[in-house]
């Protein structure tokens, strides 16, 4: 999957667009967010399947089983292999890739949650009233976009 000549100009001003947006699952919650990064510096959506299909957690739990056989972090393997996007380490990690990790989420369980490295090399990631960030740490498996 190939970046956008001015990736990084995108990545920061879609960041700065969605700093105070609250969750609304199937508009703007983990995935998406994640995902509308993905279309901001490439140009493609890997979240195509999903979009308008779902509108509350249960209805985006279901549409994860009957994709890819089980919850978030199987769909992101499968999106992963489906699209060329190469998994690396922590260490590695760094602007624009995409990360999977357990932080607290907007249903105010610490569960697997989608994010992308941002412009301060930070987790960022969709919550309830706004985005969160967290150390790269936290995350638990990256892949590079």
């Amino acid at each position: 999957m190939d970046r956008f000549d001015d990736w990084e100009m995108r990545l920061d001003t879609f960041i700065q667009k969605r700093m105070k947006t609250p969750i609304k699952w199937g508009k703007h919650d983990c995935c998406l967010f994640a995902c509308d990064a993905i279309v901001m510096m490439t140009g493609i959506d890997v979240a195509e399947h999903f979009r308008g299909k779902y509108s509350n957690k249960d209805e985006a739990y279901q549409l994860l089983a009957e994709y890819a056989g089980g919850g978030l972090e199987e769909t992101v393997e499968l999106i992963a292999a489906t699209h060329a996007m190469t998994e690396i380490q922590q260490p590695f990690a760094s602007r624009g890739d995409i990360v999977l990790s357990n932080v607290p989420t907007a249903i105010g369980l610490d569960l697997p949650s989608l994010g992308i490295v941002g412009m301060s090399n930070q987790i960022c990631a969709a919550g309830l009233f706004e985005l969160q960030h967290f150390e790269l740490d936290r995350g638990e498996r990256f892949w590079r976009i």
